[in-house]
Formats: C-alpha cells, structure tokens, sequence
C-alpha cells in the first residue's frame, strides 16, 4: 500500500493555485480589467448565512438608487478548514463543497438582482484571505462605497474583555465582525456597515412588538 499523500505547510499554496485552475472566475475579475458599467459603483460582499441576506434587504430599503450599480462577491472558503496532515482527497472535498455552496450563493443574489430589478452582477473572487480578495476587488470596480453586514453576540454597550490590540481594533472588533474590521483597516474606500441585531436584541423588539399589538388592541376595544 502506498503511503497516503498529505498536505504539509508548503503545499497549501500549491493547493490554492490548484483551485483556482478549477473554479469559475469571472474573467473581468481574473484579468484585472476595470469594468464597463456606467454610473455608480457599490461592493457588496456576501457569504453562506442569513446576515447577508439581510444586509442586501436592508441596503435595498435604505441606500439604493436607480444609478447605483451592485457588485455582490463572494469569496468561496475552503482555507480555513485545511489542516496540516489531512489527505489530498479530504482537501478536494473541501474545495467540491465550497463550489456548491459558492454556485448556490452566485443563484441566490442573481435571483435577488432580477426580482428587484437592481442592475449588478454577482462575482465569486479569491485571493490570499477574505479581506484581501475584497479590497483587490475594489481597486478594480472603484466603488462609491462598499457595504458589508457584521453581527456581534451582545448589544453594542455591553461590557467586553479588554484585549491587548490598539484601541481602534479593540473598539471595532466590538462592533464589527474579524473581516469586516480588516476591510475597513485597508480599504480606502466609504463604508457602510449593516449591523444585523444579535438574539437578545431580536427577542427583546420581538416582545415590544407583542406588547404595543396588544395595546392597540386593547385600546381598540375601549
């Protein structure tokens, strides 16, 4: 029996370089060319969950104008879960999963472009790490603003641990999720950051809603 090929740590560039031969990039992203789209430009990254879901609904009701064009990307993510010691075949699984979850995210917003007749594209993109491959994008597109949602576990307010980072990543990393708060570090861009409200402050309006239905109710009856 032969012995079983593992990933080592010189060979996780080997395997990005393997993956992006194989995923679908756009060709306006891959190439480096500006694009072609008349008026204004916004990026919006997404990934696999409901917060981005919500930040694009609330981006819809809040910013959007009919000149606003919309770049919605999406960085497949695989590298995270890649340990040293794992097989070739457990890393192919990896990268086959995250293009499925990638293709089914690239229908979703497509979906939600058409629906809300927004004019935009949805891009799959990649690159060092997450935050990397967002801004490169920006470069790219130039945009008016880039939007991203962010959901912390606790209110804003709340008491936190004191860490030993500087007090700017110290009070952003408070309110904004790791790679939103590397975005806004290196990006030159304006951004808006969509806070999604965490369970506690979701449970709580839920129960001032039920309270003020109730009262109308009650009112109503009188």
């Amino acid at each position: 029996m032969g012995e079983r090929n593992t990933i080592v740590g010189d060979d996780r560039t080997k395997v990005d370089d393997r993956y992006m031969a194989t995923m679908f990039v756009d060709n306006v992203v891959k190439q480096g060319r500006h694009y072609s789209f008349e008026g204004s430009q916004v990026v919006m990254p997404v990934t696999w969950d409901t917060l981005s879901q919500y930040t694009f609904h609330w981006y819809l009701a809040n910013i959007h104008k009919p000149n606003y064009q919309l770049n919605i990307c999406h960085v497949p993510a695989y590298k995270d879960f890649i340990k040293v010691g794992m097989s070739q075949g457990d890393v192919l699984e990896l990268m086959k999963e995250a293009e499925v979850k990638s293709t089914e995210i690239k229908r979703v917003f497509e979906k939600l472009l058409t629906d809300n007749q927004i004019v935009g594209r949805v891009l799959r993109i990649a690159g060092n790490s997450t935050w990397s491959a967002i801004v490169e994008l920006c470069k790219l597109v130039r945009p008016c603003m880039v939007v991203m949602g962010t959901q912390t576990l606790y209110p804003p307010g709340r008491p936190r641990i004191p860490d030993n980072h500087s007090l700017l990543r110290k009070e952003s990393r408070a309110l904004v999720s790791s790679v939103t708060n590397d975005v806004m570090l290196h990006s030159v861009y304006p951004m808006v950051i969509v806070r999604m409200p965490c369970l506690e402050e979701a449970i709580l309006e839920e129960e001032r809603t039920s309270e003020d239905s109730g009262h109308k109710v009650a009112t109503h009856a009188k």
